[in-house]
């Protein structure tokens, strides 16, 4: 008798091997997909938090140096060398385009002093600028008058143990009955002797200029160089601008070397709102103060930040603004209070 075969012993068909690897890939295509969309969501919510983090750094670092500006400056601004014999004096910044001072009309550094337009161009946008002046008070150099100052201005000693804690690089303001002067400090030396070389990297010092310098402020002669009564403090003029090389934010204390505050910032944006005592009249959103930047009252600051790398799904980078305004309180109420 001849015997039957088992039909089951013969395996898949050609047909149900197809549609079972059809299927597995399927399944596996479908599973590779969430897995890439999970990951890139993962890398997209990581880039988001990492550039919220560098523009709320930037908008943090600035609005705490903006708090302090105007502490101890006078409302008027200090007279920068200029006239005869002077030279622009340099804004704290690396970068040639946003290194010389763009003076207003009367050549003087204010509490908070515009710098529209004066940074590198990115993306086909001018940057700006902002210096903001502020005295230090953590010295205890100006509790006491000057033992005496150089009739040249080119260096003053203070009283003993009064300059501890000074440097080469940092910039004091003296201020005397003639008015205030700026100098940086080019070298520390025993006796609590400070020097002011012409040779400082900031150009402020300047001896030759017919105003704006130390020796500005001494009597009028004769005999020249005759000093009355002058005190001395450390002020610090912070600058925040963009290094377009490396799309970081700097942060320029004085004649000292810059830091990075912030990573891949694009944008940097200033304005102002102004308040005139004479006329009563605000005027919000000047990109330059005006050309009055003894009236600001409130700074508005926009940063713009990129992603650190290009989106996976898209390719290209993302992109995010942040905006605050801070009222100067050592500006603000100076109208509404005296």
């Amino acid at each position: 008798m001849k015997q039957i075969q088992n039909s089951s012993s013969e395996g898949f068909s050609l047909v149900e091997l197809l549609v079972a690897v059809t299927l597995t890939l399927v399944i596996m295509g479908s599973v590779m997909e969430l897995f890439r969309q999970g990951v890139n969501a993962s890398s997209l919510a990581a880039q988001r938090g990492e550039m919220q983090q560098n523009a709320r750094i930037a908008l943090n670092l600035i609005s705490q140096d903006l708090g302090s500006a105007g502490t101890g400056i006078p409302q008027g601004g200090i007279q920068l060398p200029s006239g005869t014999g002077a030279s622009k004096p340099t804004r704290g910044c690396s970068k040639a385009n946003c290194g010389i001072w763009e003076y207003l009309a009367d050549d003087r550094l204010y509490s908070v002093t515009p710098g529209d337009g004066l940074g590198p161009t990115i993306g086909g946008t001018a940057t700006d600028v902002v210096s903001l002046v502020y005295r230090d008070i953590s010295l205890s150099l100006g509790q006491a008058p000057l033992v005496s100052i150089a009739p040249s201005g080119s260096e003053i000693t203070a009283q003993s143990g009064s300059s501890a804690g000074v440097v080469s690089g940092d910039i004091l303001m003296l201020c005397n009955a003639n008015g205030c002067a700026m100098g940086v400090i080019t070298n520390t030396m025993a006796n609590d002797k400070i020097a002011f070389a012409a040779s400082d990297a900031l150009s402020i010092n300047q001896p030759s200029a017919a105003t704006g310098n130390i020796v500005s402020i001494a009597n009028p002669g004769p005999p020249a160089g005759n000093y009355p009564p002058t005190t001395a403090c450390r002020v610090l003029v912070t600058t925040y601008y963009i290094e377009d090389s490396t799309l970081r934010l700097m942060r320029q204390v004085n004649a000292h070397p810059p830091v990075p505050v912030a990573e891949i910032v694009e944008n940097l944006q200033i304005s102002y709102d102004t308040f005139d005592d004479a006329t009563l009249s605000a005027t919000a959103d000047l990109p330059a103060a005006g050309d009055v930047p003894n009236q600001i009252r409130k700074v508005n600051i926009t940063v713009a930040v990129r992603s650190p790398s290009a989106l996976a799904q898209s390719g290209k980078f993302d992109r995010l603004s942040l905006r605050t305004s801070v009222s100067v309180r050592n500006l603000t109420f100076r109208d509404r209070y005296l």
